[in-house]
Formats: C-alpha cells, structure tokens, sequence
C-alpha cells in the first residue's frame, strides 16, 4: 500500500507481476486468526472493497496493477478498536 501523491488522504493497493507470464484472475483477501474478533470485522469490512471484492481478470508480466484501496478516514474507523491489539 502507498499513499497517492496527488490525493494523500487516500491509499493504493499497488501489486506487480513479477513472472514471465500473465496472471489470471487476480483476487484478494484479508485472513485473520480465529479467536479475533476485531480482526473478523475488518476482513469483513476489507471484502467489501473493490479492491477486495473484485480483483482483476489479467495482470500482464512486469505491468503494475493498482486501484485505490481506500480512504484513511475509513480506514481510521474501521481499525479504532483494533489498535489495542497491535493492528
């Protein structure tokens, strides 16, 4: 993640492909451990981001894929009670 320098409230998801081929449907996800609750919020919050919830079909080899991730006003509301736990 990086902050956008034209918008710096906001936060990229940048993901480059490395190989020598394309990459095909290309998805996310946020895992967390069992017993946290906190942590089963945000993921669930995480999912429904298009970052999260939509991927993309093809990431070309050496190309960079990037969408905006989110805001850091979201991202402070959604992580307020997790800080305790060393999110």
């Amino acid at each position: 993640m990086q902050h956008l320098e034209h918008k710096p409230q906001m936060l990229a998801l940048l993901v480059k492909n490395h190989g020598k081929g394309m990459a095909e449907q290309v998805r996310f996800k946020a895992e967390v451990l069992p017993d946290d609750e906190d942590a089963r919020t945000i993921a669930a919050e995480l999912a429904k981001m298009d970052m999260f919830a939509l991927g993309t079909d093809a990431v070309a080899s050496g190309e960079t894929y990037g969408r905006v991730f989110a805001d850091i006003s979201s991202c402070r509301r959604l992580w307020k009670g997790a800080r305790s736990k060393g999110y």
